[in-house]
């Protein structure tokens, strides 16, 4: 699974009940108030995974950034070095690739910066 990070100031409750909208969001974890750490699956992108959440939350300000738990550091909860370091599905949704079927011809016309993940 690919992992990504996203910052947003949306309330909590309103935040997760959208993610949890997202089949191609396979997991989450909020370790702060504004701060998640997302799972995708392997064939997302952030492109991609940015534009369910713009569908699924119009209007909401957020930046997402694809991560790897190999190159992150930081001084916080076991929770969170747990989720990063043994990724899981939630199992909330399928286990199909839901980007095939909910984005097709979606990278039409936006713009995509090539960055590393």
């Amino acid at each position: 699974m690919k992992m990504y990070m996203l910052n947003t100031p949306e309330p909590t409750a309103n935040m997760i009940l959208k993610l949890d909208s997202i089949s191609a969001v396979r997991n989450w974890f909020r370790y702060m108030p504004t701060c998640y750490i997302l799972l995708g699956e392997d064939s997302s992108s952030a492109a991609e995974i940015s534009h369910l959440i713009r569908t699924a939350a119009p209007g909401v300000t957020f930046i997402l950034a694809e991560v790897h738990g190999y190159a992150m550091d930081g001084w916080i909860a076991q929770g969170l070095w747990d989720f990063v370091n043994n990724p899981k599905d939630s199992g909330r949704h399928p286990p199909t690739n839901a980007l095939q079927h909910t984005t097709s011809g979606l990278m039409q016309g936006i713009p995509t910066l090539k960055r590393p993940l």
